[in-house]
């Protein structure tokens, strides 16, 4: 048992980084490319799925990297102002 933070590998899954760097980087292509907005969403999809199925993250792991992706995407993206 952990009962405090650590710097040693493998306690560090919370959220899921990658999941959480591809849906801010997706939230800004969608935003950018609306054509083809579904091109990075199925990547993203695939990143998620692959951190559970590779055993790296539990689903609320890569459930809470969407969330926070969703959330600093849009907050890089509006003082840029693409589109």
């Amino acid at each position: 048992w952990q009962w405090w933070p650590s710097l040693d590998s493998g306690l560090d899954s919370f959220p899921s980084g990658h999941t959480s760097a591809t849906l801010a980087v997706v939230t800004v292509l969608s935003r950018a490319l609306p054509r083809y907005r579904w091109v990075p969403f199925v990547l993203a999809a695939w990143v998620g799925a692959s951190r559970v199925w590779r055993g790296s993250h539990f689903p609320g792991d890569v459930v809470a990297g969407v969330g926070l992706g969703c959330v600093v995407g849009p907050v890089f993206y509006w003082p840029v102002g693409w589109g």
